[in-house]
């Protein structure tokens, strides 16, 4: 019997109390508040029919600024509020990454309608994610997939870390360990380290960034990640 995968998870949409979605400052705090109301008022005027899932959902989430853009391997990025019962109960934030040509940048709002008690409990799920592919443009911190070439580079005479990848995304493979990551954005890593995958834990990391005018390509098989391989075409 074949096993049941979560097919690559492109969009990550998370409700963490106490993580990053939630903004610094009673400032902050106030303009994404502001900024929520004005997305909802903005599509209930475009579109009036909306009203009927404000009233009828159990809850939903307001996004009012994912911001994209990016060239190959793009990605978009934004933070909003999370509704239950039309109550305002916590804050979100999305990643989306996408492979393709994406020039220059843009936004745009979206909202997510909960049918029910148990659609927004999944938005907050701690759930395991042992079967679960996430595709990050970054890597993760200190690992041979975000190793830079600034060897003795330096900004006022303060040396510059040649590792050069996201420390919440190494934090959230820690904590959570998916099954697979897959990564991109810093080109020459490979080259530096002489590897292209990593081991965090349980989770195996690939990345499929080159810096040479071949195509790389990584295969794996989804029982034995273990043995994938990576080709340039």
């Amino acid at each position: 019997m074949k096993k049941q995968w979560i097919s690559g998870l492109i969009i990550i949409l998370s409700l963490i109390a106490g993580c990053s979605t939630v903004p610094k400052t009673a400032e902050s705090r106030a303009v994404q508040s502001a900024q929520v109301r004005e997305a909802i008022s903005i599509f209930k005027t475009k579109d009036p029919s909306i009203e009927r899932f404000f009233e009828r959902s159990y809850g939903y989430a307001v996004l009012p600024k994912i911001f994209k853009g990016g060239f190959w391997i793009g990605g978009a990025h934004g933070k909003g509020e999370v509704f239950e019962r039309n109550r305002m109960v916590g804050y979100c934030n999305m990643s989306q990454a996408t492979l393709g040509f994406t020039f220059g940048g843009e936004y745009f709002r979206e909202i997510i309608f909960f049918r029910d008690k148990e659609d927004l409990d999944k938005l907050a799920s701690t759930e395991h994610l042992r079967k679960s592919i996430f595709l990050f443009h970054t890597p993760p911190y200190q690992t041979n997939l975000d190793r830079a070439a600034l060897d003795n580079k330096m900004i006022d005479h303060v040396p510059l870390d040649v590792h050069v990848g996201s420390i919440a995304v190494r934090r959230f493979i820690e904590n959570r360990q998916p099954y697979i990551t897959l990564h991109g954005h810093v080109h020459e890593s490979a080259r530096i380290t002489g590897s292209w995958k990593e081991r965090i834990g349980e989770t195996y990391l690939f990345s499929a960034a080159h810096d040479g005018p071949e195509l790389a390509i990584v295969q794996f098989d989804l029982d034995d990640p273990g043995n994938a391989t990576r080709k340039l075409l």
